[in-house]
């Protein structure tokens, strides 16, 4: 489909298949915290990490999250969702 990624993941995956009607319902706490941060992010940490790392004989242990400066529930990511998809629905939806 044009203009459509290659690769969905995550929570990207979960709003593609619920945005389509694919799944109505997904087993969870709605006022938990959801640590979404972008791959880009995740990737560069990697590279970064890795350099850092080079030629050194003891490992460290670096950690991404997003949590902590900019926190979303699982029910604020939904209701985010739901307004994007009522303003730009899907081409082709099941429900």
């Amino acid at each position: 489909m044009p203009g459509w990624t290659d690769t969905i993941s995550a929570a990207g995956g979960l709003s593609l298949i619920g945005g389509m009607g694919v799944i109505n319902f997904i087993h969870g706490k709605k006022n938990n915290i959801a640590d979404l941060i972008p791959v880009d992010i995740v990737s560069n940490m990697i590279i970064v990490g890795t350099a850092h790392q080079a030629n050194k004989k003891e490992l460290k242990i670096i950690h991404s999250s997003s949590s902590n400066r900019r926190p979303i529930t699982w029910v604020e990511y939904k209701n985010y969702i739901f307004e994007y998809l009522k303003n730009n629905p899907y081409n082709i939806q099941l429900f």
